[in-house]
């Protein structure tokens, strides 16, 4: 049967990793402000550079769909033309064969 583990111990295990992994005073060092004006350039530039890319994707998807109208439409036109020939083909036949 296993000895549960004392709960001071845990303590002590964590209370000594948080010591040994904590960052001295002498050798952290504060990070310069960064210059507003160039932060606000590289803002702008990341902003110019997603709409761009997003007029792009949306360029490509009118042109998608604007190639699956023509094709719904050519297709429906046949659909027409089809019917209208079946149809003739069809009154033809029932002529021929009704003898007049």
């Amino acid at each position: 049967m296993k000895t549960p583990i004392k709960r001071g111990a845990v303590v002590l295990l964590l209370a000594l990793a948080a010591i040994l992994t904590s960052c001295k005073p002498s050798t952290a060092k504060a990070l310069p402000d960064p210059d507003p004006v160039q932060v606000l350039q590289t803002q702008l530039s990341s902003e110019r550079q997603l709409r761009q890319t997003a007029e792009h994707k949306a360029d490509e998807e009118a042109e998608i769909r604007d190639r699956w109208k023509l094709g719904a439409m050519g297709l429906g036109a046949l659909v027409v033309v089809g019917f209208i020939a079946g149809t003739a083909i069809g009154s033809t036949g029932r002529r021929h064969a009704s003898g007049h």
